[in-house]
């Protein structure tokens, strides 16, 4: 039986596991953190092949855990209002500190007092959170591009967040995507032009949905960093057009 940590995350705990030397991650607590609608199938059905491992959790109970890979296209798959602190929380605190608990094998470090003060001192330096949001995560999705760059400083939100995630006063969703379109940045469907998609600002993700009976298939569009840099600096200078 795998030995599980248990974080915190919205309320909700969250259990992880290193198997192979490999963070994986509860599916099913996940799905409480991010208000998945779908069905554990359906949700299985969405992920990339090898991303999901079957996990002893006690003595006579398996239950599916994910990889990091498989985070990301769960990410956008939730439609909750607080998914960028999620993500943040996740990529900065509880994947390095299960990178950490790995590296240093924290369960025998009381065999070796001076291994477990160099920890602390790693710990509080934050020289080791530092080194692992150095990486970048390359992330594969099902039938999608690579995931850049989504690791550490980097942020990236949901498109239909964006507004909300901004905080700019007047600046409401609605008004936002007439001016993303009217500027060519969004297509008349919302989807980004090839362009900005080619520039790492955004990323379209799809996703399967059950709809009465049959298969609908989804897209979400993730802005990262630099889209989000990039349309601060758009809205910034429409401003001062304006006051012109």
């Amino acid at each position: 039986m795998q030995k599980l940590k248990n974080f915190t995350i919205s309320n909700n705990n969250l259990r992880v596991v290193i198997q192979d030397e490999t963070p994986l991650f509860s599916l099913k607590d996940l799905i409480n953190i991010l208000d998945l609608k779908e069905t554990m199938k359906e949700i299985k059905s969405n992920l990339h092949k090898g991303t999901t491992f079957l996990v002893k959790v006690a003595e006579d109970k398996n239950e599916t855990f994910v990889s990091e890979q498989a985070l990301y296209k769960l990410y956008a798959m939730s439609e909750k209002d607080d998914i960028a602190n999620i993500v943040d929380y996740m990529t900065k605190n509880i994947i390095p500190m299960m990178k950490l608990y790995n590296g240093y094998h924290i369960d025998d470090l009381v065999d070796d007092p001076l291994k477990l003060i160099d920890v602390l001192k790693s710990l509080e330096r934050k020289d080791i959170e530092i080194s692992l949001l150095k990486n970048k995560l390359d992330v594969q999705l099902m039938h999608e591009e690579v995931y850049q760059n989504m690791y550490g400083t980097r942020e990236s939100v949901p498109l239909s967040s964006l507004a909300k995630y901004l905080k700019i006063d007047g600046m409401n969703q609605v008004r936002l995507l007439n001016i993303l379109r009217a500027k060519k940045v969004l297509q008349p469907n919302d989807m980004p032009y090839q362009e900005y998609i080619d520039k790492n600002y955004f990323q379209i993700v799809s996703h399967a949905k059950s709809q009465n009976g049959e298969q609908e298939i989804r897209y979400t569009v993730i802005v990262f960093k630099t889209g989000i840099n990039f349309i601060k600096k758009l809205l910034i200078r429409m401003a001062g057009e304006k006051n012109e």
